[in-house]
């Protein structure tokens, strides 16, 4: 009985012929999958920033006037838009590494020293503002923001967002940088 194949080369099985790695694709998965996930929350973001003086009224009418830096700064709206590249040319260095293309080595270096020089700027101005928020909570203890507030829950947010944000490019950079110094060792051809 033949068997029915698609693969007009396929491998036999007791040849010396490797077959293709399993890394690209796996890699390759993985990026687009965080970076679909990034551009989506950074989407989100930048939406919940454009709206959030309107969908906060009730609340402020509950209960008084909202700490100063309860909402982002001009600077952290622009540090969201600018935060876009990131996701979206991590989804685009994975499409590339899945297909097996010798860019996708190359978009992933360049990806993640952007994404941990964003992480890092970003969890700064984070670490700023919380100390400042911390500081009006403190001196305006009958606020009922100040009552309903618990400034460590914004420190455990932004420490789960370092871990999350910076783990991915630091793998990348040790991946492609330290291990796959050579563009064809991301991709891989079928000798003809």
């Amino acid at each position: 009985m033949s068997q029915i194949t698609t693969d007009p080369n396929p491998l036999d099985e007791n040849s010396n012929e490797a077959a293709p790695p399993a890394w690209p694709k796996a890699v390759g998965i993985t990026s687009i999958v965080l970076g679909s996930l990034g551009a989506t929350c950074g989407g989100c973001g930048i939406v919940w920033m454009l709206f959030a003086p309107s969908l906060m009224k009730p609340a402020i009418e509950k209960m008084g006037p909202m700490p100063p830096d309860m909402l982002p700064g001009a600077t952290q709206q622009i540090l969201g838009l600018v935060g876009m590249i990131s996701p979206i040319l991590l989804v685009i260095a994975g499409a590339m590494t899945l297909s097996r293309r010798a860019a996708g080595r190359s978009l992933h270096l360049v990806y993640a020293p952007i994404s941990i020089a964003l992480t890092a700027v970003s969890i700064g101005m984070g670490l700023q503002q919380q100390a400042r928020l911390a500081k009006w909570m403190g001196e305006n203890p009958t606020s009922g923001w100040a009552q309903q507030s618990n400034p460590v829950v914004g420190y455990i947010i932004m420490g789960l967002i370092a871990f999350v944000s910076i783990g991915w490019p630091l793998f990348c950079l040790a991946w492609f940088g330290l291990m796959k110094r050579r563009p064809e060792q991301g991709r891989f051809e079928i000798p003809v």
